[in-house]
């Protein structure tokens, strides 16, 4: 196992054929790439593609966990974008790991984090393009185990015919520990069917044979001890731009809150803390051991942190000289106080989101989710006061607390009191109610696509405009959410039949491929969309029976009528009594202790780092600016100019740079380039400038950058300029940009020799853009002036000789150097 895919060529032509190649390269700071002999090969994936699946905490979790044991290695595969799939089958190479571009089907295992239903068909898509067999009645002895995990698989049934195991809960403690005694029996000899079937025989793992309740994991070890940032990362820092550009530090695990309608608030039961300590060891790594200037403090109610404005102050107070901030995503109405909201408006001032469900407080307290109109309005008017002018809300048409009412009018009059109170715009999303497993609501009705099309359609008609934009999730994809999340083998079936007549992308709006999707339904032996939407009985055998999160069945029965009663429950507590069945004795939810003493104790300066110096101190020392010169190669040649300037942004970071930053309310580094090269193309020579603060020398400038610089990108010089004089002009790099030396080489020598031909049979015309140019043995060397109309390129150079994509032609062009204005 382990082999590489073959011929690399054929790979990097693909790549000069698809959009965003940068995908599909890897070589990203931070990987982990394990080589030895015998170890247990992993492939993890969130089935969708790289900038969500990079985005994505549970494959960040698991790939550092993982690969932080002996005898295992880890790597990533995600789903593949339509035109990359397209060129794989074309050339009938398999999808393979980023770390080592091993094709799926020599790893071990395949692990797939699942947070959503809709990439279901993405899943069975990777599968096929990894050349395993999509049924688990069909793998050989030398395929990989198949395995998933997640929120989206607590009802695992309509992917028992395609996963050899579903693993129940979370992967810290047990989980890991299973890993290891895996990677120890491979270790010892153990074929794919001794693995499978130690795996089988774990109480926390689900097969479609199994008849014994399948129990999840609970770690109960949440918060524990951070790695040393200064030790290997915890994941591996995208080059491309993704989805959540930022880091995430995990502050609690679970709710405290109970909401009726919410799965995982279910699935992470009971609610954990972590303490502000191993908060700050966390934001430190993302900080200096990533270079995240923005990071995320992430929960399902991240409000609900004991001391959360205090918390926010601090962390702010550490790290604002380094331009760092931070975010709140899932915060309630009733826990944005007006502290937290002052913390906040330092940060940054995007748009406020209130979850606010549905808009009658009889309603509200059924879903146990309360946002009071009058305290909505309050924040909002504080919040203006505060400069924001934007607010986003979201509401649920379909929940059973309105007991079959239509909920439309109610949620105009909430709207439209709001925007006349506060005269702020509102960003409005509607979505349907989608009756999950495993809480109080499994049992509802759900919407049939054209009920939800008509509700929405009413908000849509009714508010839009003054300031106001409605959004919708489609209804019909929430039928698809619904069918998977309720459904049994059929489903399976369904799906299987959806992929291979092309689905992908299936919780894509813009690629879900309504009309196959709808003839599908249509050629069902059974009513698809009657049978997901309906309500079940209270003793109706369901699907996911046998899986036990550790809420009890009566406890969900008794919410369920508390909520059609409108009785609230009082969130989860050290000592609560509601008995819901997680707690015991031994487990509970734990509180804080001082928690305000605790967070008190981080108004310290990080640890390591400094504080900037003033502008007067700093230009009394070593403020200079930087001059270098960097290499960009090999798979770096995939990455864009503006990934490229990200990457020199977070290294700096890393590297310990103190750097300059533009003014205003974004603030950058003060990096700039000189002409960028265009994507797929190699340089042995790009130019740029940095100003920074701390200058320590050329040579301590390229080993600390370069230590920290991703594979294919290096600095190879490095020159302090003279500050600027009062009074004297200053140029951009780009004005002084005069031209570029290109190496062109072909895979076919014939398309080298028509091309020095037809450039020196033009040469009159060229003029203005070639100063000069030679065939030289294997290659063509060319000058190439910005003229002053038009374009330098050299790309549309070669195509204005002809030859209409130079890339995928055979072409293979290196930038030598560049040039001033004054040849320098």
């Amino acid at each position: 196992m382990g082999e590489a895919v073959t011929p690399e060529k054929d790979i990097r032509h693909i790549l000069h054929s698809v959009e965003k190649p940068g995908r599909y390269t890897g070589g990203e700071y931070g990987i982990i790439v394990k080589g030895e002999q015998g170890l247990l090969r992993i492939a993890v994936s969130y089935p969708d593609i790289y900038e969500i699946g990079m985005s994505n905490l549970s494959v960040r979790l698991i790939y550092r966990l993982l690969n932080g044991l002996e005898g295992v290695a880890c790597e990533r595969v995600f789903a593949p974008g339509l035109d990359f799939e397209a060129e794989l089958r074309a050339h009938n190479l398999p999808l393979y790991s980023l770390e080592t571009a091993t094709p799926l089907r020599n790893f071990d295992l395949i692990g797939f984090s699942l947070g959503y239903e809709l990439t279901f068909t993405n899943l069975l898509n990777i599968l096929d393009l990894g050349h395993v067999s999509l049924h688990c009645r069909d793998r050989e002895a030398d395929e990989p185990i198949v395995v998933a995990g997640g929120p989206a698989v607590t009802n695992p049934v309509p992917f028992g015919a395609f996963i050899d195991a579903v693993f129940i809960g979370e992967i810290e403690g047990e989980g890991v520990e299973l890993f290891a005694r895996l990677a120890a029996l491979k270790k010892q000899g153990a074929d794919r069917q001794a693995l499978l079937d130690h795996i089988r025989n774990q109480p926390y793992i689900w097969t479609v044979d199994k008849q014994e309740t399948t129990r999840r994991v609970l770690w109960r070890g949440f918060g524990d001890r951070y790695p040393d940032p200064k030790g290997k990362l915890p994941f591996p820092v995208p080059n491309i731009r993704t989805i959540q550009d930022h880091g995430v530090v995990e502050i609690m695990r679970g709710c405290p809150n109970g909401c009726r309608f919410c799965h995982a608030g279910m699935f992470y039961r009971p609610f954990r803390l972590k303490e502000p300590e191993e908060i700050l060891a966390e934001t430190e790594a993302q900080i200096y051991g990533c270079g995240y200037r923005e990071i995320t403090l992430s929960s399902l109610s991240t409000g609900d942190y004991p001391g959360i404005a205090d918390l926010v102050r601090s962390l702010t107070t550490q790290f604002s000289a380094d331009k760092v901030s931070f975010s709140l995503p899932s915060l309630r109405i009733n826990s944005l106080t007006l502290d937290l909201l002052a913390e906040i408006s330092s940060v940054r001032k995007s748009g406020l989101t209130f979850a606010v469900e549905t808009p009658l407080e009889q309603w509200q307290r059924g879903i146990n989710k309360t946002a009071p109109l009058e305290r909505t309005v309050e924040i909002l008017l504080e919040a203006k006061r505060r400069g924001w002018k934007l607010a986003k809300f979201y509401f649920m048409v379909g929940l059973p607390v309105s007991e079959g009412n239509d909920e439309t009018g109610p949620i105009l009059d909430f709207l439209n009191e709001v925007k006349n109170k506060t005269g702020l715009g509102m960003n409005v999303n509607v979505s349907c109610f989608i009756p999950k497993p495993h809480t109080p609501f499994q049992w509802a009705a759900q919407l049939s696509e054209q009920e939800a099309l008509d509700r929405i359609m009413t908000i849509k008609r009714n508010l839009s405009g003054r300031g106001v934009r409605v959004r919708y999730h489609s209804p019909f994809l929430s039928v698809l959410a619904g069918m998977v999340s309720r459904g049994d083998e059929r489903v399976g079936e369904i799906m299987l039949q959806a992929f291979r007549e092309g689905a992908r992308f299936d919780s894509w709006e813009e690629l879900v491929q309504w009309q196959l999707w709808r003839r599908l339904f249509d050629r069902a032996d059974w009513d698809v969309e009657g049978e997901s939407c309906r309500g079940r009985e209270s003793g109706e055998p369901l699907p996911w029976r046998s899986i036990k999160l550790g809420v009890s069945n009566k406890y969900l029965e008794e919410e369920n009528a508390k909520a059609l009663a409108g009785v609230l429950t009082e969130p989860c507590c050290a000592g609560c009594a509601h008995l819901c069945g997680v707690c015991s004795k031994e487990l509970q939810p734990r509180e804080l202790p001082s928690a305000s003493t605790a967070i008190s104790k981080l108004n310290t300066p990080a640890r390591g780092h400094s504080p900037v110096p003033s502008e007067v101190e700093a230009s009394s020392q070593r403020n200079r600016r930087i001059l270098f010169a960097f290499r960009k190669t090999g798979k770096a040649a995939f990455l864009g100019h503006l990934d490229v300037a990200q990457v020199f942004e977070r290294s700096f970071l890393r590297a310990g740079y103190k750097v300059e930053f533009t003014k205003g309310f974004n603030p950058k580094p003060r990096l700039e380039f000189a002409q960028p090269i265009s994507l797929g193309l190699e340089s042995q020579r790009e130019i740029a400038l940095i100003d920074v603060i701390d200058w320590d020398g050329e040579e301590s400038f390229r080993r600390r950058t370069n230590d920290v610089l991703p594979e294919g990108i290096q600095v190879i010089q490095a020159k302090a300029l003279q500050p600027y004089r009062v009074g004297e002009k200053k140029h951009s790099l780009m004005s002084l940009y005069w031209g570029s030396e290109f190496s062109i080489e072909a895979e076919q020598p014939e398309l080298l020799d028509a091309l020095a031909e037809r450039i020196s049979t033009h040469r009159d015309e060229l003029s203005a853009v070639v100063d000069r140019f030679s065939r030289q043995g294997g290659s063509v060397d060319i000058v190439i002036r910005q003229p002053e109309e038009g374009s330098g390129n050299v790309l549309n150079l070669i195509k204005r000789m002809g030859f209409s994509d130079p890339l995928k032609q055979g072409f293979r062009i290196v930038r030598k150097r560049q040039f001033a204005h004054n040849r320098d």
